[in-house]
């Protein structure tokens, strides 16, 4: 499954990772097979353009019956043993003075005690990131995931969602061989937004094409917020 390109110095790394064996010689590798690659669709509510701060924006999806859209099989396959981590990240375009005291880790709080995992920063870019470990390991019916934002600066932000390529069995916590894209379910995800703003935002032409392609493909969401 194909990942987003990060070419942008100014945006989040993805770094693929490939499980690994090696059996006897170790000038003898494999590369293990995913026997699933799975699309999950993700709602983003309420989809504005423009939120205002305090304003709660939600990430969520449910799996009806534990069921995932297997892309290599073309066909939704039973998932009631995976369990996965969705990672998002939030990064800030417009410029913010480090040594202020606005700091990225202040950009957005949760709203239902969502683990903010990391934060990065330079002198004019901050990135937020979050992560909520979802598992279909349970008595639920449902593969159920919710987690809310709540943006405290204005500015303008991209948010993208990361493949996860450790699923994993969560009845006997070894990996499962299979792999996740999360797109969001939108029609548009405010790719003008980033092409309107021009000299503005702290990105080249080049990754405003990049930031265009990838709304397009539904891999990543823009808005602003005041």
């Amino acid at each position: 499954m194909r990942m987003p390109q990060w070419s942008l110095t100014k945006t989040l790394a993805l770094i693929s990772i490939s499980v690994i064996q090696i059996f006897g010689d170790c000038r003898s590798v494999m590369i293990t097979p995913y026997r699933h690659h799975f699309l999950q669709k993700v709602d983003l509510t309420p989809y504005k353009k423009i939120y205002h701060i305090g304003d709660t924006i939600r990430f969520e999806f449910t799996g009806t019956g534990k069921m995932l859209f297997d892309t290599i099989t073309n066909s939704f396959v039973k998932a009631d043993s995976v369990g996965f981590v969705v990672r998002t990240g939030m990064a800030r375009l417009n410029k913010f003075e480090r040594a202020g005291r606005i700091r990225p880790e202040h950009f957005f709080t949760s709203s239902d005690g969502t683990n903010f995992a990391l934060t990065a920063t330079d002198l004019d870019f901050g990135v937020t990131w979050f992560y909520t470990r979802v598992t279909a390991c349970g008595a639920g019916p449902d593969l159920h995931f919710s987690a809310g934002i709540i943006p405290r600066y204005a500015g303008v932000y991209e948010v993208d969602l990361f493949s996860e390529h450790d699923a994993y069995n969560c009845y006997s916590g070894v990996n499962s061989r299979a792999d996740i894209d999360f797109v969001f379910n939108l029609q548009d995800c405010n790719g003008d937004l980033v092409t309107s703003m021009g000299d503005s935002l702290k990105i080249s032409p080049a990754d405003t094409a990049d930031y265009t392609r990838l709304a397009a493909q539904k891999k990543i969401f823009f808005f602003r917020v005041e």
